[in-house]
């Protein structure tokens, strides 16, 4: 990255805490943000900022693994939803956000790598200490009502994870689904279901418990 691109990117982050933080926390700069983002709806307000909040303390839309990014980073918050950030928050290029009505938590230490998919229809919470691989995708709706012996099926249900989780990468984690404390999400797994064994390495379509007391180090 040369300079000219420093200070483009420097300048639009600028704007972009302005436009949409309170001003005492604008003025520290705290989101770094990639002039490449596409904003869809966003008012000021729709990002809340907690804990220490410094300079630089999130990362929104720069690259990540080579080769991988395939779209633009993109973010949107409709009807009151609520991006919530605790902390150092890394969340890599040609990643989508869109909430609707609902809160999207995400603690400290979050790592985000490229091309991942987050719809939040319902309230979503991640621990602290999180990693998630390329093109993982959360969704906590069917999108079109279903119905069974001709009765309404609930359409949509909250999803969270707990602290120093890792998703592998081009996993899916659907509505109603839990994920405890230290736990392993195998690469291209489908969750789909609330699992309550912690440190256990996840994997599988539909994912199960392979192996349980195991650890794992950024």
């Amino acid at each position: 990255m040369n300079w000219l691109q420093r200070i483009g990117n420097y300048a639009y982050s600028c704007y972009f805490n302005m436009r949409y933080l309170p001003w005492h926390q604008a003025r520290l700069i705290p989101i770094l943000v990639n002039p490449n983002i596409r904003i869809g709806e966003l008012h000021r307000g729709d990002i809340v900022l907690m804990g220490d909040v410094r300079r630089a303390m999130v990362s929104l839309g720069f690259a990540g693994v080579e080769g991988r990014a395939m779209r633009r980073t993109y973010l949107s918050i409709h009807q009151g939803g609520k991006l919530v950030l605790k902390g150092k928050t890394i969340i890599l290029n040609g990643t989508g956000i869109v909430i609707n009505g609902a809160i999207f938590s995400i603690g400290h230490h979050f790592l985000c790598n490229s091309d991942c998919f987050f719809h939040v229809t319902k309230d979503v919470s991640i621990g602290d200490n999180c990693l998630l691989g390329w093109n993982v995708e959360f969704n906590t709706t069917d999108g079109h009502k279903v119905y069974h012996n001709e009765v309404e099926k609930t359409m949509a249900f909250p999803i969270i994870v707990g602290n120093h989780v890792w998703i592998g990468a081009q996993t899916l984690i659907f509505k109603n689904s839990n994920i405890p404390n230290g736990c392993i999400v195998a690469q291209r797994s489908l969750v789909s279901k609330q699992f309550d064994t912690k440190n256990c390495l996840i994997a599988g379509t539909p994912a199960r418990v392979i192996q349980e007391n195991v650890i794992w180090e950024h």
